[in-house]
């Protein structure tokens, strides 16, 4: 019973500190992303496209699509399963949180869970 208790309580603590370091991130709007490359932070923007690859990921491509986009959120296929209906995003806006890095010189956060990204109210 402790055990179990102590596993119960430590959960609640790892998900008490995420929350709150995702809370805490700076959040930047998707034109600048570039200039925050290796930096985990909050990228707000437009999702203009959505597009689903043949091997089963998405790309969420802010304001405009492919190759023009000004930012990515890129969500692997071994990721996808964990994330709701992701084609619903797009004309929404949106906060994606994680590590700026660049992909063929444009700025992208990988997605590995649904916490990292929200709807903006």
């Amino acid at each position: 019973m402790r055990r179990l208790f102590a596993i119960a309580a430590l959960l609640l603590f790892s998900i008490a500190s995420l929350d709150r370091a995702l809370a805490g991130q700076p959040v930047i709007a998707d034109t600048d992303a570039a200039a925050h490359v290796g930096q985990t932070v909050t990228v707000e923007g437009l999702v203009a496209v959505v597009f689903k690859s043949p091997k089963g990921g998405y790309f969420l491509d802010f304001e405009n699509a492919y190759p023009n986009q000004l930012f990515s959120a890129v969500v692997f296929a071994s990721s996808a399963a964990k994330f709701s209906d992701l084609t619903s995003y797009r004309g929404k806006r949106v906060q994606i949180t994680g590590q700026v890095r660049l992909y063929k010189g444009k700025p992208e956060i990988i997605l590995d869970s649904p916490d990292q990204l929200r709807l903006v109210p």
